[in-house]
């Protein structure tokens, strides 16, 4: 294609510009290259101009589009030099702009926020705090016996009852000290905030972390700590400025005027709260990070906080920095500010209109049809109903094109510069996850972010517990800390001071986090994003807030997360739609159950919408899937909802076509007896249907008289996984085994993922893949394995924990499950026969009649009664002291002549499946209490709670529970494996480089070697190899971390082909 590249630069960018344009391209002018390219040669000069952008550069790209015209490809730098299609400016004129018109509830929401943080920190003039800020405490954390922003609450709820007056409010301020009161409210029991008085006191006692409780009912736990407090912490040191009182009294006359007339009060004040109080917190974190001065102010009676200044004698010291004053008058108006900004000016660079062209371009496979109904659909839909927020279920089946349908529907729903945040569940993404992404959806390296990190950074284990080393005066938490790779890119100035870090004393710009932000497209684990409805998180509470206000949201396999999880997914999906934006989610097993808690979720939001609008909102929810035409629905807020008959329509309807298709099943399932339950008995189960299953569905390597097949064993949990591999690798000496789960080297999973990825992609096409088996024809690994068996017969097994379930695309031949929940069974079996679609005859999948769970109960002296579809699995879940009726899967499931055709009806039909009624049941009990149609919905309910005020229901309802995480890595020399434990909370001094790194010890664990035919496994020193060829440094590559539950030492074993274990 041809293609034409326009300058608009200015001053220095001319120069460089220049230079890359002129090694791409033929100059032809002044300020015009063209030159013969590919969309790939655009892209390469799109990434290079990227990298020296500034905001004099201005380039637009243009390609020949069809034969008579050119359009414009995208814009690098200042896309205001350009219209919309790429035309330059003749002339231009000032003219005086209409003033932007800022919705009311913003310029509340602003107002709330300035309010709060005029006197969010006046508890800090007591002589306790005045003392812990002097030179003479430096490196000494004396806590609170009362915080100071309880103290603040209730110093301003008093000068609010005395006429302002400060001494007064000073005096009789310990009396009823831990009662909590908001506004006049004297006692708090079930209701949330309900007007402006309770609003500000809940922002200023909150801003460093909500309120403890007693069974979820707030009080003052978390923030006074002694029943007697010392003297020092109720005597004032010092007056405040009146002017502070009077900007304060300013905003919440004008705040109480504007909001005299709400309806939908709990729910309007929810809403601005949450809006406002992240505005707070970003201020107060951005003006606490910006220092005063260079010595210690004089003539200051009353500080903020410390900062580490030169004294007198040249030493480095820690001194009192900011004024209160200064203080509280900074964040005031920062905060106000911030609460505009963030509905105003969070402009950011969406996808390129190239690459949205690429993504929503129709699909020509037969089997991906139904993406271009769908898309015709939602467009026909928004096209009418532009802006509309939009919930898409997307529950089209296994193998069918659902993540590159998620982002076409975004896009439709979006077409100008949309922005993604694709949350997937799982633990941890590898670099493989986003370049996979890029290159199927032909992103350039400057449009995605893809955060890499599997946890949150040590330091936060135990908030509870944390080390008093790592707090600040205000006794901060650290925020949690993500690895991430990205291009950089740039963001509104008003963002800038949230993105800086301290890094050996000098402040820098924390370069990840801001293009985490600014990317227009993030790929990342959900736990990046879940702060955003978590609001102790504080800090990182705020950025990912801004991730999500900001950005369309792509939930994948959204059903996978256990009940507690989802709840904290759920938040997300409520803020989506309370800041107008559309949410995606899908899922080939989508139950009634949890479709109505994530609309339910939905819907909430766009009532919390139509409260801060004082008007009922529209919202479209679609549901979609690839036998059915899309069903679409346009729901208004405040009236009742047709969704839960709807979508159990589609269901019944989405059941009558895969009936008929089960006629011609690709997973037919065996139930496998076991007659005398025990682990022994379960082991020679599996031992004997891996051999059956194997005869059944093995094939011939071309040219070759040796039989392959490939095997998927479903294990619960990795000690068993490990069992089991090495109990059949000297069972199978002919077979190759493979154990895949989370406690493993990193650089290990990646290589087993690699070669998994390609080994199992096995798409037919026509003529030139008859079988989808021909990369296996030539593969050196496979090739050397089949030359060097003496045996026929070569099955290649994997055994997996559910870490294979979810976001791995694999097509194994047979599969074997022991069963922890109907899901289980579904996910997994979707990684059989899953991109050749050959119709089976004999069953490709077994399922034992008892879980292993089960069996090892049976093996005690005295079985208890207990759960054993659990952890993971749902019986139990609500009461752990309940069982389902049966747990035996011959009477749980289905079967008919002891097999079942295994489809997501098995998911959908609890009439007909009492494993999926018992599990549902557990699920919506569950639900009921959070996010559901009925039942207390604690976090959806238009009469909201005052449990919301708590910290506890968050942590209650968390996306996982925090775990200790002993991080190891190891090192060879001369064929010497050593192993060190890495301690990220503490540092040491190295000798040799006199620098101080964090604590590492060396560490012993006991070594198992590998047997002959244990398959994908590398030996450490080969591991080592690997890890350098990738550029990485060892002690990143050769790393893992472990889970250790109830504060257990447990003794690792590193199985040389298996895995560590213990």
């Amino acid at each position: 294609m041809h293609c034409i590249l326009i300058s608009a630069c200015e001053k220095r960018a001319l120069k460089k510009t220049r230079a890359v344009l002129d090694s791409y391209a033929i100059r032809t002018g002044q300020s015009s290259w063209q030159a013969p390219m590919t969309m790939e040669g655009l892209k390469e000069i799109r990434s290079a101009l990227k990298k020296t952008a500034t905001r004099q550069t201005a380039v637009a790209a243009y390609v020949n589009y069809g034969m008579r015209r050119m359009k414009l490809v995208w814009v690098v730098g200042s896309k205001h030099r350009f219209n919309l299609e790429g035309a330059y400016p003749v002339a231009s004129t000032s003219k005086q702009q209409k003033q932007l018109q800022v919705p009311e509830w913003v310029r509340a929401a602003s107002l709330l926020a300035g309010a709060a943080g005029d006197v969010h920190d006046i508890g800090k003039a007591s002589e306790h705090f005045q003392s812990k800020l002097s030179p003479a405490m430096a490196g000494q954390m004396l806590k609170d016996d009362v915080r100071h922003e309880w103290l603040s609450m209730k110093l301003l709820q008093q000068m609010r009852k005395n006429n302002w007056n400060w001494p007064e409010a000073w005096k009789n301020i310990d009396r009823n000290l831990t009662d909590l009161t908001l506004g006049e409210r004297t006692k708090i029991r079930k209701q949330f905030l309900l007007n402006e008085l309770e609003a500000v006191d809940y922002l200023v006692v909150t801003h460093h972390g909500l309120l403890g409780d007693n069974n979820w009912y707030p009080n003052a736990d978390l923030h006074v700590r002694e029943k007697h407090p010392r003297v020092e912490q109720f005597t004032c040191a010092g007056d405040l400025n009146d002017s502070i009182f009077k900007s304060h009294q300013n905003r919440m006359a004008r705040l109480a005027k504007m909001t005299q007339a709400t309806e939908d009060q709990q729910l309007y004040w929810k809403a601005l709260a949450l809006h406002s109080r992240a505005a707070l917190i970003h201020a107060d974190h951005t003006v606490s990070a910006e220092q005063f001065s260079e010595t210690k102010p004089e003539n200051v009676s009353l500080f903020a906080n410390t900062k580490i200044k030169n004294s007198p004698q040249g030493k480095k010291e820690r001194m009192q920095d900011q004024p209160l004053d200064w203080h509280l008058q900074q964040v005031g108006d920062r905060a106000a500010y911030i609460a505009t900004k963030m509905m105003t000016d969070l402009n950011l660079a969406g996808l390129s209109e190239q690459t949205v062209e690429f993504i929503c371009q129709p699909s020509t496979l037969p089997r991906f049809q139904w993406q271009n109904l769908v898309a015709h659909a939602l467009q026909k839909q928004i096209n009418k109903m532009p802006d509309t927020p939009c919930l898409l279920l997307n529950i089209a089946g296994t193998g069918s094109g659902k993540t590159r349908m998620n982002l076409r529907a975004a896009c439709i729903l979006r077409p100008n510069d949309p922005r993604l945040a694709i949350a997937l569940n799982l633990r941890s993404l590898t670099l493989q996850t986003g370049d996979a992404l890029k290159s199927s959806m032909n992103l350039s390296d400057d449009e995605i972010a893809v955060i890499i990190g599997d946890h949150v950074s040590q330091k936060l284990f135990n908030e509870s517990r944390a080390n008093a080393s790592v707090a600040d005066e205000d006794e901060n938490l650290p925020e949690p800390v993500f690895d991430a790779y990205a291009q950089d890119q740039d963001l509104p100035q008003w963002l800038h001071p949230l993105f800086t870090k301290i890094v050996k004393g000098k402040r820098g710009v924390d370069k990840v986090a801001q293009n985490v932000l600014a990317s227009p497209l993030l790929v990342s684990t959900i736990d990046y994003l879940i702060a955003a409805g978590e609001p102790h998180r504080q800090g990182h509470h705020v950025k990912a807030l801004l991730r999500i206000m900001s950005s369309d949201l792509i939930l994948d396999e959204i059903d996978g997360y256990e009940p507690k999880s989802l709840i904290a997914v759920l938040r997300l999906v409520q803020l989506a739609a309370m800041y107008g934006r559309h949410v995606i989610c899908s899922s080939a097993t989508l139950s009634a159950t949890v479709a109505d808690s994530i609309y339910r979720a939905f819907e909430s939001g766009i009532e919390l919408r139509a409260a801060l609008y004082k008007e009922p909102q529209k919202f479209i929810a679609a549901i979609a899937d690839n036998e059915l035409k899309p069903k679409i629905l346009v729901q208004k807020s405040h009236e009742p909802s047709v969704f839960n008959q709807v979508y159990q329509q589609h269901l019944d309807e989405l059941q009558h076509v895969l009936t008929v298709k089960a006629e011609q099943p690709y997973r037919l399932a065996r139930l496998a007896s076991i007659e005398n339950p025990s682990v022994d008995q379960w082991k020679r189960t599996i031992l004997e249907q891996t051999e059956a299953l194997h005869q059944q569905h093995r094939w011939s390597l071309k040219k070759q008289d040796k039989k392959l097949s490939f095997g998927l064993i479903r294990v619960a949990n990795i000690k068993h996984a490990i069992d089991l591999a090495k109990h059949l690798s000297g069972r199978l000496p002919h077979a190759q085994i493979a154990c895949y789960h989370a406690h493993d080297w990193l650089i290990s999973r990646f290589h087993k993922e690699k070669r998994l990825d390609f080994l199992l992609t096995r798409h037919k096409n026509g003529t030139k893949r008859p079988t989808g088996n021909e990369h296996i024809y030539t593969d050196e690994e496979i090739l050397s394995i089949v030359q060097t068996s003496n045996a026929i017969d070569i099955p290649l097994i994997v055994i997996a924990t559910p870490v294979e379930e979810v976001g791995r695309d694999h097509d194994f031949d047979w599969a074997i499950i022991d069963a922890s929940s109907v899901q289980s069974i579904v996910q997994t079996a979707g990684r059989v026969n899953r991109h050749r679609l050959n119709i089976v005859q004999h069953p490709n999948i077994v399922i034992p009649q008892f879980n292993y769970k089960y069996c090892a109960n049976k093996d005690r002296t005295q079985p208890k009664k207990q759960a054993v579809f659990n952890r993971p699995g749902y019986e139990g879940y609500v009461d752990t002291k309940k069982q389902y009726k049966s747990q035996d899967l011959s009477q749980l499931l289905p079967w008919s002549n002891n097999e079942l055709v295994v489809d997501a009806r098995l998911r959908f039909n609890a009439n007909t499946c009492d494993f999926t009624k018992y599990d549902d049941e557990q699920i919506q009990k569950f639900n009921q209490d959070f996010f559901a149609s009925e039942g207390e919905q604690l976090f959806s309910n238009i009469q909201v709670n005052a449990a919301l005020l708590t910290e506890q229901l968050y942590k209650d309802t968390c996306l996982r529970d925090m775990q200790n995480q002993e991080v190891y890595s190891f090192d060879v020399e001369d064929d010497e494996l050593s192993i060190y434990q890495h301690f990220p909370d503490s540092v040491e001094l190295n000798i040799q480089t006199g620098k101080y790194e964090q604590a590492v010890k060396s560490v012993t664990f006991n070594i198992e070697p590998a047997p002959d035919n244990a398959w994908l496994s590398l030996s450490p020193a080969q591991l080592k190899e690997l890890t350098l060829e990738y550029g990485l440094a060892v002690q990143e590559g050769c790393k893992l971390s472990l889970s250790v539950y109830n504060d257990q030492s447990p003794q690792w074993i590193y199985h040389l082909g298996f895995g560590v274990y213990h």
